[in-house]
């Protein structure tokens, strides 16, 4: 998928969601709202990967040479785990626990594969890592795999694969998860969340099957329903993420369902919106702009929140938020320029003439 502006806007705004909240709450129990506004924005990234992959997955991995399955992966490890690597090295010096088993386990994501594995958590933000860093090796290879032995390789059949992808997971969890440490032992593992971002992949094809993306712009009719359709999932996945932090048994049990709906109706919202992007440059470049330092904003914020909020405690809390957003942008847009950009330029690129079969194009066209 070519870059979208709203979206990247969206990725944006959910990363510095999670970064303000973080600074907030760190060593602090004053702001109970805060931890809302992060856990949410975390949800609404889930479904926002899954969204924006799917086009990619759908195109060029699906009915094409086992070689492209290669590309995908190897385009998302070049672009998600170097400057992971870089940010965990930072956070475990800082920390003291350079080269330590937590710092192993960290380093290949299994700290929270099956449950919490490590005796410090120290790197808090990474368990969101891990999950899309297994979404990758699970959900486009299984899918790789059983739409090549049936030998399908359309819309309808892979839209089936992704429900029972997710209804997997539900079933999983259902038997699995603990209601003892809900937080740690169910929300914030692996095996029981990488549902989250299939979500996105089935809105891909919902909005494909609809022909959304064949519009220049929705009706307004459809824009004020996208609107309250995100007003009324964030109140509720907003509610119900509070209580679960308070240990209530049913929303603990609902929270992956309202969570994903805010998730889903955020990112269809502002895929709706693109057409404000589309005649105002600038509006258009700073959504980029923010969705290309996205991803090291949520790797670095919380070294930036260790270092500098002992430090400015003594300012009032507007000044130390300036000090500390500048601070993170700054380092987040050199980083990506003199760091990620270069990388990403490297990553291999699929062959646009891979020999997918016309009878599977034809059926894949079809639908």
């Amino acid at each position: 998928m070519k870059r979208v502006a709203s979206l990247d806007l969206l990725r944006g705004l959910a990363a510095l969601a999670v970064a303000i909240p973080h600074y907030l709450t760190l060593n602090s129990n004053d702001w109970p709202a805060a931890d809302v506004f992060s856990i949410t924005a975390v949800e609404i990234f889930f479904v926002l990967s899954g969204f924006v992959l799917a086009p990619q997955i759908l195109t060029n991995v699906i009915g094409n040479p086992a070689k492209h399955l290669r590309v995908f992966l190897i385009r998302r490890w070049m672009r998600t785990i170097p400057p992971y690597l870089v940010a965990l090295l930072f956070v475990s010096y800082i920390t003291g626990q350079l080269w330590t088993a937590d710092y192993a386990r960290y380093s290949v994501y299994v700290q929270n594969l099956f449950f919490q594995a490590n005796s410090h958590d120290y790197y808090p933000v990474a368990w969101s890592l891990s999950v899309e860093e297994w979404y990758y090796v699970t959900f486009a290879p299984i899918l790789f795999v059983v739409a090549s032995i049936f030998k399908r390789f359309d819309r309808k059949f892979v839209a089936t694969y992704a429900v029972c992808f997710i209804l997997g997971i539900v079933l999983i969890r259902a038997f699995g998860g603990s209601d003892v440490h809900w937080d740690a032992g169910v929300r914030r593992v692996t095996i029981f969340r990488i549902d989250s971002i299939a979500f996105g992949f089935l809105l891909y094809l919902t909005f494909e099957k609809l022909g959304f993306f064949e519009r220049s712009r929705p009706s307004t009719a459809t824009l004020w329903t996208l609107v309250l359709l995100f007003v009324a999932c964030s109140a509720l996945g907003g509610t119900v993420a509070y209580l679960t932090a308070n240990d209530n048994p049913l929303s603990m049990a609902l929270f992956p369902y309202t969570s994903a709906a805010v998730g889903l109706s955020a990112v269809a919202l502002f895929r709706g919106g693109e057409f404000i992007f589309s005649k105002r440059k600038f509006l258009s470049d700073f959504g980029v702009y923010l969705g290309r330092i996205s991803y090291t904003v949520y790797l670095f914020h919380i070294i930036f929140v260790m270092i500098l909020k002992p430090r400015l405690a003594s300012l009032d809390l507007p000044w130390q938020m300036v000090i500390y957003i500048s601070s993170l942008v700054l380092l987040c847009t050199v980083f990506y320029y003199y760091f990620e950009k270069p990388i990403l330029a490297a990553r291999p690129k699929y062959n646009v003439y891979g020999r997918r079969s016309e009878a599977t194009v034809r059926q894949a066209s079809s639908t």
